[in-house]
Parts: C-alpha cells; sequence; structure tokens
C-alpha cells in the first residue's frame, strides 16, 4: 500500500509539473523561445521525456516508431512541438490450433 501512496503522489507532482509548464508557454513568449533553443539542441524537457519514454518502452518489450514533429527535428526540420508522437504496436498470441483438436479437426474454423 505504501508504494501505491508513493506512485500517486509522484504522478500528481507530475500533473502539477505539467500544469506549470504549460502555463508558462501559454504566458511567456521568451520561454517558447528558449525552450525551442533547447529543442535544437537536443536538451531540455522533451528531449528527456523521449528517452524516458524509450528505455520504458524498450525495457517492456513495445514496438514503435517516433512520428510526428518530433521526429522531424531529429532529422534535422526546424519546428516547434510539444508533444511526442509515436506509432506502436502490440502483439497477442492465442495458443490455439490443430494441436488441441482432436484427430480429423484442423482448429481453425473453431476460434
Amino acid at each position: 500500500m505504501r508504494f501505491k501512496l508513493i506512485k500517486m503522489n509522484e504522478d500528481l507532482k507530475h500533473k502539477d509539473e505539467m500544469l506549470v509548464y504549460e502555463s508558462k508557454l501559454e504566458s511567456s513568449f521568451d520561454f517558447v523561445l528558449s525552450e525551442a533553443g533547447q529543442l535544437y539542441q537536443g536538451q531540455g524537457r522533451l528531449r528527456k521525456t523521449y528517452e524516458r519514454l524509450a528505455r520504458r518502452l524498450d525495457k517492456l518489450g513495445v514496438s514503435y516508431s517516433l512520428v510526428g514533429g518530433y521526429a522531424l527535428i531529429l532529422h534535422g526540420v526546424r519546428r516547434f512541438t510539444e508533444d511526442i508522437d509515436l506509432l506502436y504496436s502490440i502483439s497477442v498470441t492465442y495458443n490455439v490450433g490443430s494441436r488441441d483438436e482432436r484427430d480429423g479437426r484442423t482448429g481453425f474454423a473453431h476460434l
């Protein structure tokens, strides 16, 4: 139970940090320019978030591709984005088939 409470507190802290960050983006053009500068240098919050997300997906064995604005930035296109777009795939395998059927049956028509 203690772990769940700690995790919930961390989630709330991240949510609060995100709201403060979004508020800064909306209220200060200088802050937007600062973030863009860090983004183009391969630094900043978006870069750290992408690296953390990529590590987590790799650890979970999820197949993914980076798409959208951030992918373009990593390929040298100058643009600003506030998000990370991913295309991901999860496969599920069911153990059904002829080995589970009685003789003379294929298993394919019985899903």
